[in-house]
């Protein structure tokens, strides 16, 4: 898959979402190792196969896309302020009591890690969370 994820704005941003409109967002991301570099594609490269992913997940047929369009970030990823550690320790003390709680992944955990990392930690808790039943 060209994508590493997918959401419908619609489910995020109900009040900015036009009446009977429907979106999906893909994330491509290019990383150093794969053989495929998506910096170096065009819109159009980029699209086909992402029409051929969603099309192949089910997520709605190639002919049916009535608009697309692109924005490319190079470089990108959070930039934290200067007071971050303190705002990141006072909410961490604030879910602490809470202790049926598990916070895991890019957001939950407020640092930066790749999806099978993320994904990796969900599964660990899960089996954590089994394993207290």
């Amino acid at each position: 898959m060209i994508f590493n994820r997918a959401y419908s704005p619609e489910n995020i941003f109900q009040e900015m979402s036009p009446a009977g409109k429907e979106g999906l967002c893909l994330e491509i991301n290019d990383f150093h190792w794969q053989s495929t570099r998506i910096n170096d594609m065009t819109e159009e490269e980029i699209l086909r196969y992402a029409l051929d992913d969603v099309e192949r997940l089910g997520f709605f047929k190639k002919h049916s896309l009535r608009h697309s369009k692109f924005i490319r970030l190079k470089n990108s990823l959070p930039v934290y302020g200067l007071d971050y550690e303190r705002l990141l320790t006072a909410h961490n003390r604030s879910i602490e009591k809470f202790k049926n709680l598990y916070v895991v992944g890019r957001s939950g955990g407020a640092f930066f890690c790749m999806s099978p990392g993320a994904a990796n930690q969900g599964l660990k808790t899960a089996e954590h969370i089994l394993s207290q039943v």
